[in-house]
């Protein structure tokens, strides 16, 4: 079509039983092949009899596809293209070849939750589960000095909750020294010694929680785990539970 990104391949996990839901998933090449360079998160293993599981491989660019907004030194930026592309170019030829399913997911990790979100916030109601493990929440704020629209500032400006939708959220680390926001930029991300994107996950928590309710958000927190495809693996049967509400 007229994406604006480079084509990729797509992985799809096809189950043994007729496709209830679908979840799509960034980083493709770290989901199911053991022999990758960071490790898998083998989420076949994880996935119940009825979900199909859609890898999009990420780019060499992949810094500047999942994230909306630029950090880091003029990082980043490219999140509506990549949102465009995996809107109306990945689903429709996922589900066109293996039909449509009642209930859609996005997921991913680090910057993959960024973008997972992010893609929530621009096509609201496409994913009843919007599902991010160890997210890089406060990108648009770590710079010191630059401030763009991180995506906890964005569900803070929301009047309402995305209708039909959940929101899952988790990460390892832990506060460190606490969850501080020592330069006053709304982002408690200032703590020493936190770690795996702890504080801007708990903190967008709180927001996601008072915006739609304790019951469309599903957090979890395991203290000390580290930011790597490990942990993320060990975290993605729950997640999964959570899509498919066993």
């Amino acid at each position: 079509g007229d994406a604006k990104i480079p084509p990729r391949t797509t992985r799809v996990w096809v189950p043994a039983g007729p496709v209830a839901r679908i979840m799509y998933a960034h980083d493709g090449k770290n989901l199911f092949d053991m022999v990758q360079p960071f490790g898998s998160w083998r989420l076949q293993d994880a996935a119940g009899p009825g979900t199909m599981i859609v890898g999009i491989d990420q780019s060499s660019d992949r810094f500047a596809e999942y994230t909306g907004v630029q950090d880091l030194g003029g990082q980043g930026g490219r999140g509506d293209d990549y949102a465009d592309y995996v809107q109306h170019t990945v689903i429709p030829f996922v589900e066109s070849r293996y039909g449509a399913a009642p209930v859609r997911g996005v997921m991913g990790s680090s910057l993959g939750g960024v973008i997972s979100y992010h893609h929530a916030l621009r096509y609201p109601g496409t994913f009843q589960l919007v599902a991010s493990m160890s997210g890089t929440m406060g990108w648009g704020s770590i710079a010191d000095g630059t401030h763009n629209p991180t995506p906890i500032d964005r569900f803070e400006a929301l009047s309402a909750c995305p209708a039909g939708t959940t929101f899952y959220l988790d990460s390892g680390g832990g506060p460190g020294a606490g969850c501080v926001d020592a330069d006053a930029d709304g982002i408690r991300d200032d703590a020493s010694g936190s770690a795996d994107n702890f504080c801007e996950n708990a903190q967008l928590r709180d927001v996601l929680v008072a915006l739609c309710g304790a019951q469309k958000v599903e957090y979890v927190w395991v203290e000390g785990a580290p930011h790597q495809e490990g942990a993320w693996r060990n975290r993605s049967p729950h997640l999964l539970s959570v899509f498919e509400g066993r």
